[in-house]
Parts: structure tokens; sequence; C-alpha cells
């Protein structure tokens, strides 16, 4: 077996501390859960710019309407040009977070978009919990019915004028990708603390049928060479 005093790639010459300044990690393929991080961000970014502008294009003469019964007849109100948008937060994001505060309080199974909690990932479903509980206290106002502890508090967007309304379905729809970020950054983490750092070692290379100081990058590169 080779000495390690050296430390240094048989191949290149470089040494952990070189290989690592000028690589770092390894450049290994998008991993899933990077796709679905990039997807969140990119909505989320995307969704706060577009409410910061609606807002202000609310005819005046809706903007002290009840925001339920706007978005339960927005096809009567087509002079609120972003209505078809705000209907379709409301399905595709307010009202999937509020199922999944009555879940996660149910100890069922939770789906926030791009994420999935199962019945016994107690730890990320505590963390769900906190998000939503945190939320409601800062709000004044229940994401789910019937499941809370303070379950005389108001519920969802009832009671609310369009502008308040506006305003809570955008940050509810910012909670809704921010628990995700939260969770995927995790999930992220813990993926790559498993990838391998680069380095030099020593390893078989079936190439050369012998062990050798190798380096990661190197490493990479011989082992899909024909044997000797």
């Amino acid at each position: 077996m080779p000495q390690k005093d050296a430390s240094r790639c048989w191949l290149c010459g470089r040494t952990s501390a070189e290989v690592r300044e000028s690589a770092g990690r390894p450049l290994l393929p998008e991993s899933e859960v990077e796709k679905k991080s990039a997807r969140v961000s990119a909505s989320k970014a995307n969704f706060a710019r577009e409410t910061g502008e609606w807002w202000s294009r609310v005819p005046d003469q809706v903007k002290g309407m009840d925001f339920d019964f706007v978005m339960g007849n927005h096809a009567q109100f087509k002079a609120v040009g972003f209505i078809d948008e705000a209907e379709k937060a409301k399905t595709d994001i307010a009202d999937p977070m509020s199922d999944a505060a009555r879940r996660v309080r149910l100890g069922e199974e939770v789906t926030i978009g791009e994420v999935k909690i199962s019945t016994d990932d107690k730890s990320r479903r505590d963390a769900v919990l906190k998000a939503i509980e945190d939320f409601e206290k800062r709000s004044g106002r229940l994401l789910s019915n019937g499941t809370a502890k303070n379950d005389s508090a108001p519920h969802g967007f009832e009671g609310l004028n369009m502008g308040q309304g506006i305003g809570l379905l955008r940050d509810v729809g910012m909670l809704y990708y921010s628990v995700q970020e939260r969770l995927l950054e995790s999930d992220r983490e813990e993926e790559m603390s498993k990838r391998p750092t680069f380095g030099v070692g020593v390893a078989r290379i079936p190439s050369v049928s012998a062990e050798i100081l190798i380096c990661s990058i190197c490493q990479n590169l011989v082992t899909g060479l024909p044997s000797a």
C-alpha cells in the first residue's frame, strides 16, 4: 500500500487542499430536490411580483366589497383585471394551504406543493405546524377551521374586503412557498452531506490493478478505463 506522507494524487500531483480549492464538490447531475427547489423559488418570486401589483389595479368601486363574494362571483367582475389570477391563486395556493393546516393538525398525510409529508415524519410535521401557528398568531386568523386551539378566531377570508383579502392572499401564498423552501433546503443539505467531498485518498483502480493515492477528480476520470 502506498505511503500517505505526501498525500498527493498519483496522476495530477495535487494535494487534498489544492483539489478542494480548485473544485470544491463534485459536479454531479442536478438532483430532483434541487429541481424542486428551483421551481418553488421561481414560483415564489413570480407570485410576489404579481400580487404586489394587484391592489393598484382594483377599481375604486370594488375595493370595499366583500372578498369572498367577489371571488365567488369572479366571472361578474371582469373589470378587476387580475380577478382570474386571484381566483386561481386562492384555489391553487390558499385552499391547499388551508387543507394542509387541517391535515397536519389531524395527523394525516400532508401535501404542500412540491413537498409531501408522511404521517410518521414528526420533525417535518412539527416544523410545518409551527410555521402555520406563527402565521395564525401574526394574522389573527385561522388557516383551517375546527381544528385549532383558538377556534373562535376568524377563518380564512371571512369578513374581509377586497383590499384586506388581497393582502391575506399574498401572505398565505408567501407562507405556502416559504414552507416548501424550508423543507426542500433541509432535504438538499441532507443530500449534499452524503455526497463525497473532493480530496486525495487511497483507492483501488481497476485500470492499474493496484491501490494508489488518487484525487476524486482523477478517480472519476480513470474509473471507466479498461482494466490492465
